[in-house]
């Protein structure tokens, strides 16, 4: 059987607080690469963080090993996790809001219900995203000693 070659993303965090196994870690940036770079404002990395914790670029991970505050870790995920996350968190808002307005229009037939449902299920795909978020342990991001 041929094994595949996978890709890995590593990143270096430093622990800020850890109750009940869950730390909240704050991403060391490379500074002259997101310094330049022109999408740091919205770098996935530190969006799948802020949806984690509501803190843009703090991570909250759940965690069994005993690491202590101010320790540096690693996080180290396979590219092909991210993708998955980056697809569930546009991909699913953009498939409720055409699933919910091309349900209502064909319903309904009227313009503004149309755009009502479409708005409400986008909502409820953010809604539902924000308790997976919240709730999910992300076995696939490793940490790293």
């Amino acid at each position: 059987m041929k094994q595949r070659n996978k890709s890995y993303l590593v990143r270096r965090a430093t622990v800020l607080d850890c109750q009940d196994g869950y730390l909240s870690l704050a991403l060391d940036r490379n500074n002259e690469r997101c310094d330049l770079c022109r999408s740091a404002s919205h770098c996935s990395l530190y969006s799948f963080g802020a949806m984690m914790s509501r803190q843009r670029g703090i991570w909250r991970i759940y965690s069994n090993q005993s690491i202590k505050v101010g320790h540096s870790v690693q996080l180290k995920a396979e590219a092909a996790t991210l993708l998955k996350l980056a697809l569930g968190c546009y991909g699913l808002p953009v498939a409720m809001l055409v699933a919910s307005a091309l349900t209502a229009h064909l319903l309904f037939a009227t313009e503004w219900l149309t755009v009502a449902a479409g708005l409400t299920g986008l909502a409820v795909s953010y809604l539902l995203l924000g308790l997976y978020f919240r709730c999910a342990r992300l076995a696939d991001i490793q940490l790293v000693q």
